[in-house]
C-alpha cells in the first residue's frame, strides 16, 4: 500500500519505538493475533484519532528511545544508496491531565547517511512522480536534524472528544564530493479529530490532516569547477544546467481524510473499520536565473484506503485476529510547459489475514503466529520513455513469535517473519524472498522503571539472481512510569 509522499518522508524518522511496539516487533513483527496494549483495536491505536489519545493513555509515563536502522547490498535500484544507515535518538511522554485533557510529546534527533549514491541528489528519488536531479559522481550524503511531535485531546461534552496533533521536521544534507550539493528538507503535517462514543459499545471518529514540505537543493561553484547537474524529464531525457550555483526545490502539499468506527460486540469480540481518502501534490521549480523560478513539472498522487479488522479473545489464553484490506492509488506526472502527461501509473492491491497466539500458563509461554496473503495489479504507462508495463503481483508473508517469562520482571523474546513475492513493487524484482529473525526482551528494574530492547535481522534477494540486501535494526525504550 502506497502512502503519499509526505507521509512516508515524515514516517521515515519519526517512528515511536515504544515499549509495546519493541515487543511486537520482536516477535516477528505480529500485529493480528496477539494482545498488546499499544496496539488495541480503537479509535486510537487502528484508527489513529487524536482525540482518542484521552481514552487510550490514562497514565503518564517518559521513555527514552535510541534505535538504528541499517540495510546494505546490491538488490536496489540504480538511484538507491548502497548502503544505508540510520541512527536517532528520541525522548516521548504522556501526560494525564485528568479534567484538562491529555498531551503527548515526542522529540528526536536523527543522524542518516546514504553511502555510494550513484548520481541522485533528491533524498527520495523514488517518490512515484517522474522527475529526477542528477549530478555525475558517486558519492555519500548525509542527513541530520531533529523531529518534534506533539499531541493534544479534551473531552468537548459527554462522550465527545476533539483532539489536535502537529508534527514538525528538518533535515540538513550535504553531499560528500563535487557537486557538493546540500540540501534543506522540511515538512510539517496536522491533524485535527473529532470522536463520539454512540453508545457503550460504540464509537466513530474522523480526522482531517493537511501536510506540506519542501526540499531545496543548492551548490555553488568553487575556483575550479562549475555546477553542473540534470533534470529528468522521466529516465531518459534530462535537460544539463550548468553554472555558477544551482538552486532546486520540489514543493509538497497534500490532504487526506479518514472515517473510523469500532464496534466492541461483546466482552471477547471487537471489530475496527477504517477509510481514507488522500491527495498529494509536487511541484518540481528550478531557478534559471537570479530573478526568475520556473516550474519544470508538477505531478498528483490519489489514494484510498479501507482496513478492516477483527479480535476475539475468549478468555485470557487464546487471541485470533483477523485482516482485511483494500487501496488504490493513480499519480500522473506533467511537463508543465506544454502541460505533456509523461508519466501515469495506478496501483490495486488487497490483503488478507490471519493470526492467533496461545498462553500456556503453567510453563509461562505465549506461542503466535500469523499469516497474510496480498494480491494487486501495477500499470505503469512512461509516455516520455516510450516503456508500458503491466504487472500482477502475489505476497505471502508469514510471522510467528515466542515470549518466555524468565522471572516476575524479565522476559525474552524471539521470532521469525518470512515473505516472498512474486513482484516486488518497491525494487521491480521477481520472485524475492526475505527472511529475517528478531529477537528482544523486558526487563522491570523497579516498579517504575521499564527497559524493552530488540534486534532484527533478515536479508531479501530475487531467488537465482546473486544479489540480495540485508537489514540490520536494533532498538531499546526506557521507560519511566508515574505511579
Amino acid at each position: 500500500m502506497k502512502k503519499p509522499m509526505i507521509l512516508t518522508l515524515l514516517l521515515a524518522v519519526s517512528v515511536v519505538a515504544s515499549a509495546q511496539t519493541l515487543r511486537l516487533q520482536s516477535m516477528g513483527g505480529m500485529t493480528l493475533g496477539i494482545r498488546d496494549t499499544q496496539l488495541s483495536i480503537n479509535l486510537y491505536d487502528f484508527g489513529r484519532n487524536p482525540a482518542w489519545l484521552l481514552r487510550d493513555e490514562i497514565q503518564s509515563w517518559l521513555e527514552i528511545t535510541p534505535r538504528l536502522d541499517d540495510s546494505w547490498g546490491s538488490y536496489r535500484k540504480k538511484f538507491d544508496p548502497q548502503t544505508f544507515e540510520n541512527y536517532r535518538l528520541g525522548f516521548e511522554g504522556v501526560q494525564a491531565l485528568g479534567e484538562k485533557g491529555t498531551f503527548r510529546g515526542y522529540a528526536s534527533y536523527v543522524y542518516e547517511r546514504r553511502r555510494d549514491v550513484y548520481r541522485a541528489l533528491k533524498r527520495v528519488p523514488y517518490g512515484g512522480d517522474a522527475f529526477f536531479l542528477t549530478d555525475t559522481t558517486t558519492g555519500n550524503i548525509r542527513y541530520n536534524g531533529p523531529l518534534v511531535q506533539f499531541m493534544y485531546a479534551y473531552d468537548l461534552f459527554d462522550d465527545l472528544l476533539i483532539g489536535v496533533s502537529g508534527t514538525y521536521q528538518i533535515l540538513d544534507g550535504l553531499k560528500d564530493r563535487y557537486s557538493r550539493i546540500k540540501t534543506i528538507c522540511r515538512n510539517l503535517e496536522g491533524t485535527v479529530g473529532l470522536a463520539y462514543q454512540v453508545t457503550p459499545a460504540l464509537s466513530v471518529g474522523a480526522t482531517f490532516t493537511p501536510a506540506s514540505g519542501q526540499e531545496g537543493i543548492e551548490a555553488k561553484s568553487d575556483e575550479v569547477y562549475s555546477v553542473e547537474v540534470f533534470n529528468f524529464r522521466g529516465e531518459t531525457y534530462a535537460f544539463r544546467q550548468m553554472g555558477s550555483s544551482v538552486d532546486h526545490k520540489i514543493k509538497v502539499n497534500g490532504e487526506s481524510t479518514s472515517l473510523q468506527a469500532v464496534w466492541q460486540a461483546d466482552s471477547s469480540l471487537v471489530i475496527g473499520m477504517r477509510g481514507e481518502y488522500g491527495v498529494d501534490r509536487t511541484h518540481v521549480l528550478v531557478t534559471r536565473s537570479a530573478s526568475m523560478e520556473r516550474e519544470e513539472g508538477t505531478a498528483s498522487l490519489e489514494h484510498y484506503a479501507v482496513d478492516l479488522q477483527v479480535q476475539y479473545v475468549p478468555d485470557n489464553d487464546f487471541s485470533l485476529g483477523v485482516l482485511a484490506q483494500y487501496s488504490k492509488n493513480r499519480e500522473w506526472s506533467k511537463y508543465t510547459t506544454l502541460d505533456l502527461l509523461l508519466w501515469d501509473w495506478k496501483t490495486r492491491e488487497f490483503a488478507l489475514g490471519i493470526g492467533a497466539s496461545y498462553s500456556l500458563v503453567p510453563s509461562r509461554w505465549l506461542l503466535g503466529a500469523e499469516y497474510q496473503y496480498s494480491g494487486g495489479k501495477v500499470d505503469s504507462s512512461k509516455y516520455i520513455d516510450n516503456k508500458f508495463r503491466s504487472e500482477t503481483f502475489a505476497v505471502h508473508t508469514f510471522r510467528s513469535g515466542v515470549e518466555y517469562q524468565l522471572f516476575e520482571n524479565a522476559a525474552a523474546r524471539v521470532g521469525y517473519a518470512g515473505r516472498i513475492s512474486s513482484f516486488d513493487v518497491v525494487s521491480g524484482g521477481k520472485d524475492v524472498v526475505f527472511h529475517g529473525i528478531t529477537g528482544g526482551g523486558t526487563v522491570w528494574i523497579n516498579k517504575d522503571i521499564q527497559l524493552d530492547l530488540l534486534i532484527e535481522h533478515g536479508k531479501a534477494s530475487p531467488r537465482n539472481s546473486g544479489v540480495s540486501r540485508t537489514v540490520l535494526n536494533a532498538g531499546a525504550a526506557l521507560r519511566l512510569w508515574s505511579r
